[in-house]
């Protein structure tokens, strides 16, 4: 079992309704919000609402981390989707991949899981360009002159920053101290292509004080612990899936409509 639970964010109802959604459909997501609102707190939780790894992806995921020298000794199948969350200085080549004896980058780790970007106007641009073809193709190749070696890079991208330099553009109770025209620029370091194309914009705000008092988080009106929330997922994935005879969430095509039961 995992040790963060879905139903420790109390508050932000619209929010872990997106994450939900975004989850059962291995969407990517960017929550934008000031500091305090809940955006790592969710973010960690991601992993535990998804649907249960199944054995194929179990086998796949073990064999990355073990290729990467990560698996303990003794260890079994990992079973628990992974999360990596590299630090915002980390290198094109770290992220993707590579080196002298390429080994696989956080975005192979992070495969069947999450990849979480914090602070993402503080990746540079760089980094945030090599992220394209991986996540598009789902897969990276690392080409050498006598060999090329191919990974798997099938994540489900969450990313999170705030909306501008201070964070507090327009927030309900404390003033933005920056211009415009850094409010304006705040963000523009990565281009189009490396922004998630499907986001959700969380809220700028902390939740409310009464909010929080109450066990639901005052305003939610389903139960959103990790196992309700991973069987409300685990049946939406599988009747989209078995729609379109699909293997993968992040296959499904993006331009289909969704009809499933609740």
């Amino acid at each position: 079992p995992y040790e963060e639970d879905f139903a420790d964010v109390k508050g932000q109802a619209h929010v872990k309704r997106a994450l939900e959604v975004a989850a059962a459909g291995g969407h990517n997501v960017i929550m934008i919000g000031s500091p305090g609102s809940g955006k790592t707190m969710l973010a960690r939780r991601m992993p535990t609402i998804m649907p249960p790894m199944t054995t194929a992806e179990s086998l796949e995921t073990t064999k990355i981390h073990s290729v990467a020298g990560r698996m303990e000794r003794g260890s079994s199948l990992l079973s628990q989707r992974p999360f990596r969350s590299p630090h915002h200085t980390i290198s094109p080549v770290a992220l993707v991949g590579g080196g002298t004896f390429p080994q696989p980058g956080e975005i192979s780790l992070a495969h069947n899981g999450v990849l979480f970007l914090d602070e993402l106007p503080e990746f540079s641009r760089q980094v945030l360009e090599v992220m394209r073809q991986p996540l598009e193709d789902r897969k990276i190749t690392i080409a050498r002159a006598k060999y090329s070696i191919e990974y798997p890079a099938g994540v489900m991208l969450v990313a999170s920053m705030n909306p501008c330099p201070c964070g507090y553009y327009n927030h309900p109770e404390k003033e933005c101290i920056c211009s415009p025209n850094d409010t304006t620029l705040f963000g523009k370091n990565f281009g189009p292509s490396a922004r998630p194309h499907r986001h959700t914009s969380g809220d700028r705000s902390r939740p409310v004080r009464e909010n929080l008092r109450h066990p639901s988080g005052g305003v939610e009106r389903v139960d959103s612990s990790t196992s309700h929330c991973r069987k409300r997922n685990s049946s939406r994935t599988l009747c989209r899936l078995s729609r379109h005879s699909l293997q993968c969430p992040n296959d499904y095509p993006a331009a289909e409509p969704i009809r499933c039961p609740r």
